[in-house]
């Protein structure tokens, strides 16, 4: 189950603000002891430069219940992008993934596969989803769609040409991901959807996606920030500054 606290550091990290991430997982680390945080804190050390102090902060929880897999992922992936590179830590990642992964819950799954989006390993992040194809939970839905979305702009990116075409797919698993938009699961195919329609120049509808969130989820902030970059692009200065 999501929390405000997760929704808000995967927002954070998303966008690169490393320093907010530490700040907010700090907080709720000491008044919930929320163990996914632990995650992203150690993903925005990672981001900073820092990847020695994230390694300790995955070890950490490594051993913590159902969270073998995530912890794992990220571990082999920090091992792997060290200056002097700690082979046999990788190896043994690796192994714990492959023993993690049959059952590992879905919550779990879905943790690994958003870390490796983040970190740009979009096909790993698509091998973890496709371990979870017979769910059709927000969770999952709203994974596939940013892992959907960070491939596109990989490709584009790589091959030097700007297609849309991938935005499609993306709405796809984003309108899935929103149900009514009423739950906290929800959120994420919310600003994802608003993300599809800014890339197609929906403006309107981004916008539409956008409110949803505000009204149903008044907390979230972000989608304030994002309604106003929205309101930026279309020119509608006075609403944005409001």
């Amino acid at each position: 189950m999501t929390t405000h606290a997760q929704a808000l550091a995967l927002y954070y990290a998303r966008e690169g603000y490393y320093n907010k991430v530490q700040t907010l997982c700090d907080e709720e680390g000491r008044r919930t002891g929320d163990v996914p945080m632990h995650l992203w804190k150690a993903y925005a050390l990672h981001r900073e430069g820092s990847t020695r102090e994230a390694i300790l902060e995955a070890e950490g929880c490594l051993q913590k219940r159902d969270m073998g897999l995530p912890f794992a992922v990220a571990l082999c992936y920090f091992h792997e992008q060290l200056a002097m590179v700690d082979h046999d830590a990788v190896r043994d990642m690796s192994v714990r993934i492959s023993q993690e992964l049959p059952s590992a819950p879905e919550t779990t799954k879905v943790l690994a596969a958003r870390f490796y989006t983040m970190v740009g390993e979009v096909e790993k992040a698509q091998e973890m989803l496709t371990a979870m194809d017979g769910s059709s939970s927000a969770a999952v839905c709203a994974a596939r769609g940013w892992n959907a979305f960070a491939a596109g702009r990989k490709a584009n990116a790589a091959s030097g040409k700007q297609s849309n075409a991938y935005l499609e797919q993306c709405g796809a698993h984003f309108d899935s991901a929103c149900g009514t938009g009423a739950e906290l699961e929800n959120l994420d195919g919310l600003m994802g959807k608003a993300k599809v329609l800014e890339g197609k120049r929906q403006w309107a509808q981004a916008l539409d996606a956008l409110n949803k969130v505000i009204v149903m989820h008044d907390w979230f902030l972000p989608a304030l920030i994002e309604k106003a970059k929205t309101l930026m692009m279309t020119a509608d200065w006075d609403q944005a500054l409001e």
